[in-house]
């Protein structure tokens, strides 16, 4: 898998929820895409990703 430009070696299918977990991002704060789409956070536990796929994960954050 290819997650935010590196590449990482997962031998299993995980899901979106399951691989934030694992990364530690904040559900509240993510946009996920797989494959260049864009996964609707209500699909983060149902959508999987697998060792051919990749994965971009962006955390928001707030600022002034």
């Amino acid at each position: 898998m290819i997650l935010n430009g590196e590449e990482r070696k997962i031998n299993f299918r995980i899901s979106v929820s399951d691989l934030l977990k694992q990364e530690n991002y904040d559900f509240r704060r993510t946009a996920v895409l797989v494959n260049g789409t864009v996964i609707p956070r209500a699909g983060y536990d149902s959508a999987s990703v697998s060792d051919e796929d990749t994965v971009e994960i962006v955390g928001f954050v707030g600022g002034g």
